[in-house]
């Protein structure tokens, strides 16, 4: 499996100023073909300065992107970092 990018990404409103919400759609690759799933990214950023990432999928997400969750928090995080994500 390979991920290749978050489209269609939406934030959703809140209003706690320090937490982000994102809806949108992750794309990957398994075994040569290309998929997408629903995603919710949530960036909650601690009193210490530093920004916890949450994923979660829905019941409906292929086993193995379910599987690799720590993968994808990890290609969230260097999305964040590359500032892929509106504040």
């Amino acid at each position: 499996m390979k991920l290749i990018d978050i489209k269609e990404i939406i934030r959703k409103d809140s209003p706690i100023h320090y937490i982000n919400e994102y809806h949108g759609n992750i794309i990957y690759t398994v075994k040569g073909i290309t998929l997408s799933s629903p995603i919710e990214i949530i960036l909650e950023m601690t009193a210490f300065g530093t920004t916890n990432i949450q994923v979660h999928l829905n019941s409906e997400t292929p086993q193995e992107l379910r599987e690799n969750k720590n993968l994808l928090i990890d290609f969230v995080n260097e999305k964040y970092k590359d500032g892929y994500f509106k504040e």
